[in-house]
């Protein structure tokens, strides 16, 4: 399964949202689209409804970085969302993909620029080898964890370095 999407050219949802597709690539000279990743969207009790409500681009922005140390996680697909943050997708079974978790960073106050409230969050990068996934954003950078999707966080220095692409 290859998963593939575009991404916000535009902010506050001017434009129409831009789905992860999901493409069996079983015979590559005729890949197909099978299906897409939900939407995510706010957990119940949240200001907002829809994160096109928080202002600034929502959408897939990057699924992360080919030199992430350590072996990734069949059926673990995690995304950076810009103002929704990081989404974890479980796509273990292709034909019911669930948002499994997330993280989204607080939004900023009336003392930020206006050029930095537009695209939050900006990257992650996994760490699959400690189980800590790094959420890159305007206002720092925030180590994740979660023991049911990833396993314990190994907070020590790595044991040795880190290959430069996963098998």
């Amino acid at each position: 399964m290859v998963y593939l999407s575009g991404y916000p050219l535009s902010e506050d949802c001017y434009e129409p949202y831009k789905d992860i597709f999901q493409v069996d690539a079983t015979n590559p000279a005729q890949p197909r689209i099978v299906g897409r990743l939900p939407r995510p969207t706010p957990p119940e009790g949240a200001p907002v409804t829809d994160f096109c409500q928080r202002g600034g681009s929502f959408g897939p922005k990057r699924s992360g970085y080919y030199t992430s140390p350590g072996d990734p996680r069949d059926g673990l697909m995690i995304y950076d969302f810009y103002n929704a943050g990081a989404q974890f997708f479980d796509v273990s079974d292709p034909k019911n993909p669930e948002i499994a978790g997330y993280f989204a960073p607080p939004t900023f106050g009336a003392e930020t620029e206006d050029w930095a409230r537009s695209n939050p969050t900006h990257g992650v990068y996994v760490e699959y080898d400690r189980n800590i996934v790094w959420l890159l954003t305007n206002d720092g950078i925030y180590a994740l964890s979660s023991e049911s999707l990833l396993g314990t966080p190994n907070l020590g220095a790595p044991a040795a370095p880190y290959r430069t692409s996963a098998r």
